[in-house]
């Protein structure tokens, strides 16, 4: 799963189409929680709904290269 976000992230959507969203959300009457932005975003939606929140958590740090542990470091310091 990890590996999956992480293409996606490389080959991710433009920053026009989520600032389209973005646009939207902000002139939207009646604003809604979250909007969808992005190429896989429906797809986290649907992963959000189904996982736990730590599994869900802890598959999205992996995907960022972020510590999965308290006190861990990032890369070299």
């Amino acid at each position: 799963m990890a590996r999956s976000f992480a293409k996606s992230e490389r080959t991710g959507s433009s920053p026009d189409a989520v600032a389209e969203v973005v646009e939207r959300a902000l002139n939207d009457r009646k604003p809604r929680t979250r909007y969808p932005a992005g190429k896989d975003s429906t797809k986290l939606a649907i992963l959000a709904r189904l996982l736990p929140e730590k599994l869900l958590d802890l598959a999205v740090l992996k995907t960022f290269g972020l510590p999965t542990a308290f006190g861990k470091r990032i890369g070299r310091c």
